[in-house]
Order: structure tokens, then C-alpha cells, then sequence
């Protein structure tokens, strides 16, 4: 994986946990980063944003625009991750962050990414309806059978277009 920003406030061997939330430009995304951002992140925290898209995904992506050629293509969809990846950046502001790009086999990639990490916990969210739910429910039942670290989902409630909030009794 490409590291492209690395903002540390602390020393490495000062953080509390690694946290790292595999993120793409969805709703139940924007949606983890926010509800752990309230629920559990600490300043003490490095906080590990990752965005891997798998190259049937580029490939998708890239069938409009087949006319500019491999490597324009691959630059408009890298700077688009990187756009979506600073704008996650920004709403976590004051907090230990960097983000990291990959193309390559999510789920194994990702899985092998948190253990090289050593990472403490995973957060994922959970899509709605449709091919975000089959692509992300594969990705988070693979995650959460094979990585080594705990696995946080974050569920969506469709009806409510919004996330269930737990409340206590």
C-alpha cells in the first residue's frame, strides 16, 4: 500500500491502540468515522485510514473514460482516493491520523495490512442495500474470520437512513 500522509502528534512507541478503518466513499463509511470518532477514538490513538480498491473495481470505474489511456486513468482514480481520503483526514482533525492507498486484493491485502500493523482493533461499516453490501459484507466477513485484531462493524439502518445510535435502558 502507498502511505500518502502521515500525521503523528505523538511518538510511535507513545500511541495507546491502532485503529484502522478501511474506508471508500460510501455512506456507511462516513458514518464509522464519525461514530468513532464520538463513541472511541482518544488523542492517544494512531488512527490508520485505508483505501484499497481492487482492480475489477478500477476497471469498472475506468470503462467511461477508456479514451485517456492506462495512465491517466489510474491517476484520476488515485487522486479521487485521495481527495475522499484528506476529507476523512480533515474530520479527524487533532486526532493521531494517516491514510494509506492500495489497488490489489482488498480482503487479503487488508487483512495482511492490520497484522503488519499490529493493529488493536478494526472498524468497518456495515452497507445498505445493493452490490456496496455484497462488495463490503464480503470484505468485513473475510476481515473479521481472518485478521488477527478484533472487528468492530458499525451497522446501517436503512429504514432510518442512518445508523442505529445504542442507548442505554
Amino acid at each position: 500500500m502507498k502511505q500518502v500522509v502521515n500525521v503523528k502528534y505523538l511518538k510511535d512507541n507513545e500511541f495507546n491502540r491502532v485503529i484502522v478503518l478501511p474506508l471508500d466513499d460510501c455512506e456507511s463509511s462516513q458514518y464509522a468515522v464519525e461514530w468513532s470518532k464520538k463513541y472511541l477514538f482518544n488523542k492517544s490513538d494512531r488512527i490508520v485510514l485505508v483505501n484499497c480498491k481492487s482492480i475489477t473495481e478500477l476497471a469498472k470505474a475506468a470503462l467511461p473514460s477508456i479514451s485517456l489511456g492506462k495512465d491517466k486513468d489510474e491517476d484520476l482514480h488515485e487522486n479521487d482516493q485521495q481527495k475522499m481520503m484528506e476529507c476523512y483526514v480533515s474530520e479527524l482533525e487533532g486526532f493521531n491520523v494517516e491514510y494509506y492507498i492500495g489497488v490489489g486484493d482488498v480482503k487479503k491485502d487488508l487483512t495482511e495490512f492490520v497484522d503488519s500493523l499490529h493493529g488493536n482493533l478494526v472498524v468497518i461499516g456495515q452497507e445498505g442495500e445493493g452490490i456496496g453490501k455484497t462488495l463490503m459484507g464480503t470484505v468485513s466477513t473475510f476481515v473479521t474470520k481472518y485478521c488477527k485484531a478484533p472487528v468492530l462493524i458499525v451497522k446501517w439502518d436503512e429504514q432510518k437512513q442512518g445508523y442505529k445510535e445504542v442507548t442505554e435502558q
